[in-house]
């Protein structure tokens, strides 16, 4: 049995043919939108690149980790 295979996909997009282009309206919308998200997130953003290496060390290190915090637990419960 032969199966025939299409040379290229064949689908409809928004923009057939031609550069998808965006209009000045939807460029303002989302600099807005943009600006309003760094608004409310600028400290948490600014703090990012400080946890990158900490991210990866605990996760390397995930049962020495979970057993440190473990053994802190349990101090911190004995002194309260």
């Amino acid at each position: 049995m032969k199966t025939q295979v299409l040379a290229s996909p064949r689908w409809s997009t928004a923009s057939i043919d031609a550069a998808q282009a965006a209009s000045p309206m939807e460029f303002a919308t989302l600099a807005l939108h943009l600006q309003s998200c760094q608004k409310k997130h600028g400290s948490v953003l600014a703090l990012q690149p400080m946890f990158g290496p900490l991210r990866g060390l605990v996760s390397t290190h995930l049962v020495t980790t979970l057993g440190l915090i473990a053994m802190l637990l349990d101090v911190c419960s004995r002194w309260f």
